[in-house]
């Protein structure tokens, strides 16, 4: 088995590859190894790195107390942490979260992918089937008969001259209507043979009037 020592450098290196780049504040978590290796080591987490130091810690936010077996099962991931046989006092949660980190490993830096060139796809040539029969070579093709020029379109006829329209026949005079003649005066008779002599003696009288 490990000693103490083998077991204290041997978890400075774990804890110096923890990825942290989530954790915030600082945290300290102090083990004690039981049994072969048996001694007392602090481990601290803080924003940018983990340290471990062979040295109590007061005021640390877990105690957890294991057989070395035990311990070195749960840092090589062996075997999880809530399954490990152990004694925690603080919080539990924590001292889980803290084990959790020696089974992680920190990502490595990306590096940027180097672009393959894009190979050229040649395509590939099916070999020729071959013909049990001779292949009969093919007639000539007829050359193509010469299109027919198309006749020239016919011009169409001039519209014929409209006849010049009639003239309108002058319009007749009405003709005023005639005068209806008046029909004659029938002469007057002769008096009668009274009226005669009442006419004379009429005469008689104007004549004396005027000699008068």
């Amino acid at each position: 088995m490990a000693s103490y020592e083998k077991i204290l450098k041997d978890t400075k290196a774990k804890v110096a590859k923890f990825d942290l780049k989530n954790h915030t504040g600082v945290e300290a978590f102090q083990i004690q190894v039981l049994g072969e290796g048996e001694g007392i080591f602090y481990i601290e987490l803080n924003e940018q790195a983990a340290t471990a130091e062979g040295y109590t810690y007061d005021g640390a936010k877990a105690y957890v107390d294991l057989a070395s077996d035990e311990y070195l099962a749960v840092v090589a991931g062996k075997k999880s942490f809530d399954d490990a046989e152990k004694t925690v006092s603080g919080d539990y949660e924590a001292a889980a979260y803290l084990f959790s980190l020696f089974a992680a490993k920190k990502a490595p830096a990306k590096k940027a992918a180097a672009k393959k060139p894009v190979a050229k796809k040649t395509a590939a040539k099916k070999p020729a089937a071959k013909k049990a029969t001779t292949a009969k070579k093919a007639a000539p093709a007829k050359k193509a008969a010469p299109a027919k020029k198309e006749a020239p379109a016919k011009k169409a006829p001039a519209a014929k001259k409209a006849a010049p329209a009639k003239k309108a026949a002058p319009a007749k005079k009405a003709e005023a209507p005639k005068a209806v003649a008046a029909p004659k005066a029938e002469p007057v008779k002769a008096a009668e043979p009274e009226k005669k002599a009442a006419v004379a003696v009429a005469k008689k009288v104007v004549t004396k009037n005027v000699t008068k």
